[in-house]
């Protein structure tokens, strides 16, 4: 219950429905709980990676080099000196390119990201505004950060006060090194039915009563198999939990789908978005 209200305060009280997307479940013991939290949360779909128990480790084989960098330049924002500015944004530029250089990214693959901290004058919390520069700063761009301060701050508080003073904190710098990527392979679609997976039975307890549930080997499930909950799947540093209701079954990247079983894949496909509504 504790899970579900933790969820609830990054889904439900930041306006987002949590029946319109997919859960997407992690590590070791993440996807023993994450049936009984969507369920809670009348989430239709759960997502576990084939590999969840070592995600993180695996993110980082995906993630780009990064260096971060900050400047704290306090002045109101009608009162910037363009100069000054740019003069921030180069050096962190340089420091950052140096830095990707001695970790030997070619400079074609290197990617550089600006942005600012400003708040109102008087208030605590500074937002992060995206700045585009391009190896100088006019005070026209002063105009564009104080607009998108101003969306940004009401899509994260729910308000904004165009005509109050603002006042900018700290200047950054986000320096990139693109790095080549892990490709991932699609399975072959098996032809076998899930019960040459099965390991078993157990007694286990869903629901106010024990049952007696089918425990499936997770390593001997393929893309294309699709079991009934409630289940259990194990594999030697994770176990997947199925509840009832719900059915388990393997995309063609070997990842455990968890779903409504009067989901079509259609319905399925249409609720992994790429954006928030």
């Amino acid at each position: 219950a504790k899970m579900a209200d933790a969820l609830r305060v990054v889904s439900i009280e930041r306006g987002y429905d949590p029946r319109e997307f997919a859960l997407i479940v992690a590590g070791g013991a993440g996807p023993i709980h994450a049936g009984m939290i969507a369920k809670e949360m009348e989430i239709p779909v759960i997502l576990v990676p084939r590999e969840s128990s070592v995600f993180c480790a695996a993110g980082m084989l995906f993630s780009n080099l990064q260096h971060d960098y900050v400047r704290t330049h306090t002045v109101s924002l009608d009162r910037i000196d363009p100069k000054e500015i740019s003069e921030r944004y180069d050096e962190m530029t340089r420091a950052g390119t140096a830095t990707l250089a001695s970790e030997k990214i070619p400079p074609d693959r290197v990617r550089m990201e600006y942005a600012a901290d400003i708040r109102y004058v008087g208030q605590f919390n500074e937002v992060e505004v995206p700045v585009d520069y391009q190896g100088g700063f006019s005070r026209d761009q002063t105009g564009r950060m104080a607009e998108a301060f101003h969306r940004i701050h009401d899509r994260l508080y729910g308000y904004s006060l165009p005509g109050a003073e603002l006042e900018l904190i700290n200047l950054r710098v986000t320096a990139y090194g693109i790095t080549d990527k892990p490709a991932l392979k699609k399975a072959d679609r098996t032809d076998s039915d899930a019960a040459t997976a099965q390991k078993g039975f157990r007694q286990a307890f869903f629901e106010d009563v024990f049952r007696e549930v089918p425990v499936y080997d997770g390593l001997r499930m393929a893309y294309g198999h699709v079991i009934q909950g409630p289940a259990i799947v194990e594999q030697p540093t994770t176990t997947i939990i199925a509840p009832p209701g719900y059915s388990l079954g393997l995309d063609e990247f070997n990842n455990y789908v968890i779903f409504h079983p009067e989901l079509s894949p259609e319905d399925i496909t249409k609720t992994f978005r790429k954006d928030p509504p």
